[in-house]
């Protein structure tokens, strides 16, 4: 059985759609238990990915061993993703470190290793699927929720109207500033028009 695991051909579509299935899940209580994935869980999961790839005929030991390798490459990344001196491409899903300060880190997450030409673009979706479930270890706390720029007493303030209504921003005139994203507002042109009556 573990050499049928070993001949899987894993490739990125594969392992995308086993995380999206997987996301699928996480907010169904059945399917969820302390531990991870119920038996329930994972007969849905392997059914489920099956359907989503036909010709795939994965079983459920193979979806188990993918699973937890992705799991343990998220945690690796964004465990290394917090050490000093470490930066990170979020659209390659790639660490940046100079050579010697790469393989201090990956020393000591040796899981870093496969990832080091190839990066892990899977980065984000396994972050929204296993936030709040590992344990990160730095007591760091992610929201999913976007943050929120407060502003300070001299910035302009855009309101960003509810659906259905339009924000009418001019261009750039006397009086007006450039914000952090490169947005020229003007403190007189910013208006929220509201819908023609009867939308």
């Amino acid at each position: 059985m573990a050499n049928e695991a070993s001949r899987v051909n894993w490739n990125f579509l594969y392992e995308k759609g086993l995380i999206e299935v997987l996301t699928e899940h996480k907010v169904d209580v059945r399917f969820k238990g302390q531990n991870g994935w119920t038996s329930d869980g994972w007969r849905s999961i392997t059914c489920k990915f099956n359907e989503k790839f036909p010709s795939a005929h994965f079983t459920k030991q193979q979806l188990q061993d993918k699973e937890k390798d992705l799991k343990a490459s998220y945690k690796a990344i964004s465990n290394a993703k917090n050490e000093s001196g470490i930066g990170w491409n979020e659209t390659m899903g790639i660490i940046l470190a100079k050579p010697d300060l790469w393989e201090k880190c990956a020393r000591k997450f040796p899981k870093l290793k496969k990832h080091r030409k190839n990066g892990f673009p899977l980065f984000k979706s396994c972050e929204a699927l296993y936030e709040g479930s590992i344990a990160r270890g730095d007591m760091s706390f992610i929201s999913t929720e976007p943050m929120l720029h407060v502003a300070s007493v001299d910035e302009p303030v855009l309101h960003v109207p509810r659906a259905g209504n339009e924000i009418n921003v001019a261009g750039p005139s006397v009086g007006s500033e450039t914000n952090v994203a490169g947005l020229t507002l003007d403190r007189e042109a910013c208006e929220v028009q509201s819908p023609p009556s009867g939308m």
